[in-house]
């Protein structure tokens, strides 16, 4: 039979506490219990993002997507992607999870190298008690709820989960969880997205194109989404999803190339002779190595 620290030795986290309070349970004695507890919980396999749950967060964002593409308070949605889970954002994700500390990280520290030049976002929530089964759907639905703060056309902080859950851009999606101690010893459960965004959130105040549904995709609109795979475009590049095919982004402040990448999916780097005169080493982090300075940041 398998245990989660709610069963542990009978006893429930909260239980156990007051115990240790009550009797002759020395303190000391309970914390121990729990770091066993959790480092247990840290050894099973099922605590990760299984296949049927990446499905399921999949199945849930499209829906969702869906809905704000078809019912939005705009009205439809021209342009709204379907997203695909990606295993190499989702061990991001659970990397930072892993870490039981509830906070955002940076773009930055996000990035994948099967996805250069890729912006990230990200959702996180933690819940408690988590028990020991993850539980995306309702998860997932609490950022999607942010809606009824969201006004389209305007700056809304308290609907940000709902935009980065619902931006046109986003294709692919990769969650991690963890039960985590928090506050007073009880247990949470933490869930964390990560979004693969093409050129990020450029414009969160209205997060996809109102008009009429898939009239941006109208071969490629499936139950209304604009379905172009989960082909990337690398690089800053964007996707074109009329014909679904990418458009590397233009090389600024030169005459010397159109843009400095190239190929199906803007893979191929096309180095300049030489990099505009302001690029420097210290400027090499976010969009600087994809958009203005490839030899200077190692690109070439």
């Amino acid at each position: 039979m398998r245990h989660s620290p709610w069963t542990y030795l009978g006893l429930t986290a909260l239980g156990s506490w007051r115990m240790a309070q009550t009797t002759l349970i020395p303190r000391a004695l309970f914390f121990l219990w729990l770091l066993l507890s959790v480092q247990c919980v840290d050894s099973k396999s099922d605590l990760v993002v299984s296949l049927e749950n990446q499905q399921i967060i999949v199945d849930v964002h499209n829906d969702l997507r869906r809905e704000a593409a078809t019912n939005g308070p705009s009205g439809a949605a021209t342009n709204m992607r379907m997203v695909y889970w990606d295993d190499d954002i989702a061990a991001r994700a659970q990397a930072l999870v892993d870490t039981c500390i509830f906070k955002h990280d940076t773009n930055y520290e996000r990035a994948v190298a099967s996805l250069p030049g890729v912006s990230m976002g990200q959702n996180i929530a933690a819940v408690r008690p988590p028990g020991d089964v993850q539980d995306w759907e309702p998860r997932i639905r609490s950022w999607y709820n942010e809606l009824k703060h969201f006004r389209y056309g305007r700056a809304t902080p308290r609907a940000s989960h709902f935009t980065q859950l619902s931006y046109w851009e986003t294709y692919r999606v990769g969650c991690g969880f963890k039960i985590c101690p928090l506050r007073k010893g009880y247990l949470w459960g933490f869930y964390f997205c990560n979004y693969a965004m093409i050129r990020g959130r450029k414009n969160m105040k209205k997060p996809w194109t109102d008009g009429k549904q898939c009239s941006e995709c109208p071969d490629n609109c499936v139950n209304g989404l604009c379905d172009c795979g989960d082909t990337a475009c690398f690089n800053r590049g964007t996707m074109n999803i009329t014909t679904c095919k990418c458009e590397c982004a233009p090389a600024p402040f030169t005459k010397e190339m159109d843009s400095f990448f190239s190929g199906v999916s803007c893979e191929i780097v096309n180095c300049p002779a030489t990099d505009p005169k302001y690029c420097k080493p210290g400027k090499c982090q976010g969009n600087w190595p994809y958009l203005y300075c490839p030899r200077t940041c190692g690109l070439c």
